[in-house]
């Protein structure tokens, strides 16, 4: 896990929320991620590509997009373990 990428969680609210709530259920679709982490689509969109593309949540795609599974990785837990341990 990139340490860059912990702090960089700390200025994305929504990023952070979304890391917080798979930590804990670890998969969603993007509906459970949204009702659960109180963000819009667009946010949650945005806060999914960010944490995909730093390698902490990882997609299971479906062929409906709205049925699509994101799911936490291992670099994914111990990143938001950082974010605890910082009390954030």
């Amino acid at each position: 896990m990139n340490a860059t990428v912990v702090f960089a969680l700390i200025d994305k609210p929504a990023a952070k929320a979304v890391i917080k709530f798979l930590a804990k259920d670890k998969t969603a679709t993007l509906r459970e991620i949204m009702d659960r982490s109180q963000i819009d689509s667009m946010e949650a969109m945005f806060a999914l590509d960010f944490l995909m593309d730093a390698g902490l949540v990882g997609e299971q795609k479906s062929p409906v997009k709205d049925f699509n599974t994101y799911y936490v990785t291992a670099d994914g837990l111990a990143a938001e373990q950082a974010l605890s341990r910082m009390n954030l």
